[in-house]
C-alpha cells in the first residue's frame, strides 16, 4: 500500500533534486556573494596609478565573513577566483590572481594588522602586515597567479620580497590571496 502512495509522488524526486542542487551551488555562492550585497565601492578598490581594481577581501578575510575558516592552498585560491567569476561579483568575471610585481604595488610598510604570538597568553605583537590600508589582507604571504620551478610564486607582506611554495602548503595557515582585474578603456 505505501508502495502505490509514493508511485505517483512527484513531489519527492523534486525535492532531491532541489536538496541536490541546494547544496552543490551554496559554498559558490558563499564564496563568491553577490554584487546586490553591497555597493561596488565597498567591494573594490581600485588604485589609480596602476589602473588595478582590487578586491578589498582578500580571501581569507572573505571567509571569516561568509564561510569560516579553510587553509588557502593555491587550489583553494584558484577555487574562490573562480567563484568570485561565476558570480559576477562587482558585475565583473575578469577577477585573477596578482602576481607577484602587482601584489607589490600595495606593499606599505607596516600599514596592516598587527600579528601577535599566539602561543602566550598575553597579546604579543611579533610584526604588522604591509597591506595599504584600502585592502582587507589578514596574513604574511599571498599567493599569486605565477609558478616557477614546479612551485607557486608568494608576496611577502612583511618582507616586502617574493618566496615559491609547493602549492598544497598552508598548514601554518600564514596564507592569503587577493583578487584582482585589469581596467581597460573601452
Amino acid at each position: 500500500m505505501r508502495k502505490a502512495r509514493y508511485k505517483n509522488n512527484t513531489a519527492f524526486p523534486i525535492l532531491i533534486v532541489f536538496l541536490t542542487v541546494f547544496f552543490v551551488l551554496s559554498p559558490m555562492t558563499l564564496l563568491a556573494g553577490s554584487p546586490d550585497q553591497a555597493k561596488q565601492e565597498e567591494l573594490s578598490w581600485t588604485d589609480p596609478s596602476t589602473k588595478l581594481m582590487w578586491y578589498r577581501h582578500g580571501y581569507r578575510s572573505y571567509r571569516n565573513l561568509y564561510g569560516g575558516a579553510q587553509p588557502a592552498s593555491w587550489k583553494a585560491v584558484n577555487e574562490w577566483i573562480h567563484a568570485l567569476n561565476a558570480n559576477r561579483t562587482g558585475g565583473f568575471s575578469d577577477w585573477r590572481l596578482p602576481s607577484a610585481k602587482e601584489y607589490a604595488t600595495l606593499f606599505e610598510n607596516e600599514a596592516g594588522a598587527p600579528v601577535y604570538d599566539y602561543r602566550n597568553s598575553r597579546e604579543i605583537e611579533l610584526y604588522r602586515l604591509g597591506y595599504r590600508h584600502e585592502i582587507k589582507g589578514l596574513k604574511r604571504y599571498a599567493w599569486s597567479g605565477e609558478q616557477k620551478g614546479g612551485k607557486v610564486v608568494c608576496y611577502d607582506f612583511v618582507e616586502d620580497r617574493t618566496a615559491a611554495y609547493d602549492a598544497s602548503l598552508d598548514i601554518t595557515y600564514e596564507f592569503d590571496a587577493l583578487a584582482v582585474r585589469t581596467i581597460t578603456d573601452k
